[in-house]
This record gives C-alpha cells, structure tokens and sequence, in this order.
C-alpha cells in the first residue's frame, strides 16, 4: 500500500509538473500567424478602399519616367476654392517632354489638347476637341512653347481646369496667357462655358533664345548663351551658368545644355559655384533626352550615353545628324535635309523611314506631338527667328 502511495504521489506531482511547462511556438506556428496577419491586413486594405477610394486615387502625371514629374493640383470639383488675389501661384508640372525642350519647342500638347505655332501665321494656335482657333492676340511666336496645369485659373468653375501656355515672342520676351476652362480629364462633365484665352502677359522682358518652364520656375539661355532661373510669379532671375549655351533641357532635377564649344554640360537648378560640368566631350551639334538616354549628333556619328553612368552607346558612324528627338514610336532625328525615323537597330544596320524633306541650309529643330511633327528650320545663332515650319504626319 505505501508502495503505491508513493507512486500516486510521484504521477501526481508529474502530472502538476507537465501543466506549469509553457508552450513552446515552431517556425511553422510564426509563419501561420505572419500569413493570417497579412490577409487581415489586405482585407482592411480592399474594405477601406471601397469605402474611401479617394484616398488611393493617384495623382495625375505629365510623364512617367521618360518624361515625368507632377503637375500642378487643381481645386476639387465639389469644393471650389479659388485663390485669394494676392496669393503667390505655386505652378508646379513640366512644361514640355524633354526632347521637344532641347529642340526649342514650337508646340506641346496636355490633356489631349495642343498648343502650336501656326506654319503660316506663326500665331500660337490651340487644337482641342472645341475645334482649332488662334490666341495670344496675334503676337508672332519664336519658339519655346511650353503648357502647364494653372491651378488658380477658373477654379470657382466645377469640374474644370486651365492651362498656363508660355511662349517666346518675336522680340525674345517670355509670355503666356491662360487658356481655359476645360472639362477637368478626370471629370464626365460638360461645361457650359466655350474655352476662351486671356490677354497674353509678360514673364520676362529680355533677349531670349529659348527656355523652358518646371514647377515655379522658368530655365532660359539669352542671346548671349548665358542660362537663367525665372520666377514665373514675379520674375525675379539668377544667372546659372557662366558660360555659354545653345539648348538646355531638364530632367529629373538638372539642367542638361549644349555648350557653344559643342560640348554637352550638366547643371544644377540654383545658382551656386562650379555649376556646370562637362559631361560630353562634342563636337555635338544636337541632343535630346528620353529614357535615361542622352542621344547626341554630330560630327562624330549618331551616339547615346547613360544618363546616370554616361556609358558610350555608338548608334551610327555614318549618320551625322543636325537634329534629334525621341520617342516611344522611335529616334527621329534630321540629316541631308530629310526627317527620317528610325529604332537603334535600325540605325546600325543603316536603314529607317524617310518621312519629308525640305531644302536650303536652314538649322532644324524636331518638335514631336501625337499627331504631328514639325521641323522649324532657323539661323545657326537663332538670332533671326524660325525662317520656316515643316509639318509632318507621324506614322
């Protein structure tokens, strides 16, 4: 009987021992609960975005990563909320698409609508689903047209916006005017008001070549070749560069130029010392930029390097282009007085598409739209404004 008293005694006090012992978790338990974690969490995710789906709507791009940054907000449809008179504008976007900057843009398109130089008038001209009319007050345009969202603009108008169009007049001043309102791109509403344009104003007096407008601010090169920051608010102006330039374009926070040496330069978007490096070795008579891609031409051939490594890619010896803009459709670039279109591979192995011509010694520059492209052909200095304005269909 003690015997087996004592053997309850041992099983019982074994039996207590097992219960105090605490559960020990396996890799597998901490996979179990990570995965039942994470469908709880995405079934938050789809519940509160088919409550609230303004909350995940994205904001509208100008580009992507070939031609990206914001543009500027525009007011809520359902809560309008114009700008105080004496609110600074804070115009935020890209103007134009990187290649059109580099070649002294003479139109530019937003929203399925463009924005042109009129080949015979050379009177800035807007095409839209309204139908084609002439604005800015007949003023002869340059160059340099550039198109941005105005966020001030009409915004007591519901489901609309308005655009801030910029261009180079025949003086060399900079100057824009709003155009507007449109049906908002995002909205199904039809406005009752046609699109009309404002009185053009002013940005900058001076002698300018060319410029191009991002964010609050315009990056323009003088007669002289000298680059310059402009406030688009009050244009207030910095010197940028001390020397000398015949193209520029930005891209993703820096100003890209062709030198007056044939030399491609990199700078940065404030005025600070040694701001320009030499990035390309010329003699480059052309260049534009698209997908991390800097393609130049010139005397020593067709060639395209890395925006971020500047590796060396040779596209053609024997092309020597005068002109060059790309897009998704391809590589168009100007040569012999021909426009011709053409993929990298095309270019190696010497065949493309011809897609016009035109005579007499004329400098090109390749301006590229949905449907359209224009060459404008000016003086080597541009001293004597656009001579002639080629318009081709894209294929």
């Amino acid at each position: 009987v003690m015997a087996d008293a004592r053997k309850n005694s041992k099983s019982s006090s074994s039996s207590n021992s097992n219960k105090k012992k605490k559960y020990k978790f396996t890799a597998m338990d901490y996979i179990t609960i990570g995965f039942t974690a994470i469908v709880v969490l995405l079934m938050i995710f789809f519940l509160v975005r088919s409550v609230k789906p303004e909350l995940f709507k994205r904001k509208d791009r100008n580009s992507s990563k070939n031609a990206a940054t914001a543009t500027a907000a525009v007011n809520s449809p359902t809560e309008p909320a114009p700008a105080a008179p004496t609110e600074t504008p804070e115009y935020g976007g890209i103007g134009n698409t990187y290649g059109n900057m580099a070649n002294g843009a003479v139109a530019a398109g937003i929203d399925g609508i463009t924005y042109y130089v009129n080949e015979e008038t050379r009177q800035l001209t807007v095409r839209s689903e309204s139908g084609t009319r002439a604005i800015a007050d007949g003023a002869v345009v340059s160059g340099s047209v550039n198109v941005i969202k105005d966020p001030f603009a009409y915004g007591d108008i519901a489901d609309s916006v308005a655009y801030l169009v910029m261009f180079l007049d025949g003086e060399g001043n900079i100057r824009a005017l709003t155009d507007g309102p449109y049906p908002d791109p995002d909205s199904d509403a039809v406005l009752d008001s046609e699109p009309r344009a404002d009185e053009a104003r002013t940005l900058a007096e001076g002698n300018y070549r060319s410029f191009v407008s991002v964010g609050k601010y315009l990056y323009a090169i003088d007669r002289d070749g000298l680059v310059w920051r402009i406030a688009i608010a009050d244009g207030e102006k910095e010197a940028l560069s001390a020397g000398k330039y015949t193209a520029l374009c930005v891209y993703y926070g820096e100003i890209f130029a062709l030198g007056q040496d044939g030399g491609v330069y990199r700078l940065g978007l404030t005025p600070s010392e040694d701001n320009e490096t030499r990035i390309i070795d010329g003699p480059v008579r052309c260049f534009a930029v698209f997908d991390d891609w800097i393609y130049t031409g010139g005397d020593n051939g067709f060639v395209r390097y890395d925006v971020d490594t500047l590796g060396k890619d040779t596209l053609s010896t024997s092309v020597k282009p005068d002109a060059v803009n790309v897009d998704k459709s391809g590589i168009f670039y100007a040569a012999g007085g021909e426009l011709k279109l053409a993929t990298a591979r095309e270019l190696l192995s010497g065949s493309g598409r011809t897609l016009g011509s035109w005579s007499g010694a004329a400098i090109p520059r390749i301006t590229l739209t949905a449907g359209n492209t224009y060459v404008a052909l000016a003086s080597a200095d541009g001293s004597a404004g656009i001579s002639e304005i080629k318009v081709f269909t894209n294929p």
